[in-house]
Formats: structure tokens, sequence, C-alpha cells
């Protein structure tokens, strides 16, 4: 059961992970401000995706890898400050994406909807994630 958990989060985790990889890439293409952070932040992503991926080609019925599964999946444990972290950025991102007034008339204007210091602090996180997950698959190859 425990096993289960562990893969539906890393599951969740991927699919936060291409919908903000497919926000992210409008906004590079559309927004006129902002490419370096969005470029910085997609390349994190992508990056923490590749991690997730291999993370959930674990085989959950060896112990060694139950084990880190069960650690990286506790109650607030790095699995759990992932998808908060992604749950977050999405909404931003999103909310971004909302200007019912503009699209009645065909206009989508997009503005990166981070600030510079919101982008930095996103960018962080990601890669504070993406390092306890690339620990946790190091400890489980040794």
């Amino acid at each position: 059961m425990e096993s289960l958990d562990a893969t539906a989060s890393v599951v969740s985790i991927a699919q936060l992970t291409g919908k903000i990889l497919s926000l992210s890439w409008e906004y590079y293409i559309e927004a006129k401000d902002a490419k370096e952070h969005i470029e910085c932040l997609r390349t994190e992503v992508k990056s923490l995706q590749d991690v997730i991926t291999e993370i959930g080609q674990l085989d959950p019925s060896s112990s060694a890898n139950l084990a880190v599964l069960g650690t990286l999946n506790q109650q607030d444990g790095p699995v759990q400050q992932c998808l908060i972290s992604l749950t977050d950025l999405l909404m931003k991102l999103e909310k971004g994406q909302r200007k019912p007034s503009m699209r009645k008339f065909g206009l989508r204007p997009l503005k990166w909807p981070l600030s510079s210091k919101e982008a930095n602090e996103a960018i962080m996180a990601i890669e504070r994630h993406k390092f306890l997950f690339m620990l946790a698959l190091n400890v489980d190859q040794t």
C-alpha cells in the first residue's frame, strides 16, 4: 500500500512538471518579458521531471527501493513539499493566463506572472527538490 502511495505521488509530480513545462513554453513564445527567467525555470523543471522519471522506474518490490520511496513520501517529506511547490507555481502560471475580457476579442496578452524574486525562489525550490531526489537515487544505487 505504501509503495502505491509513493508511486501515485511520483506520478503526480510528473504530471505537474508536464503542465508547468507546457504553460511556461506558452509564456516563452508569447510573452515579451522575462525570457531568461522562463528559460531557467523550464530547465530546472525539465531536470526535476527527468529525476522523477527515474524514481518512478524504481521497482517497489525491492526492499531497498521501498525504503527509499517510503522515506521520500513521508508526511511533510520531500515528495509532499515538492507537490506543494509545484502546485503553487502552476497556480501562479495559470492565473496569468486568465484574461477573459481580452480573449473575447481574440487577444491573448501574456505577461510573465512571476516577479524576478518569485521566479528565483521557484527555481531554487525546484533545485532543492531535485537535489533531494537525486540523493535518494544515489543511496538506492549504492
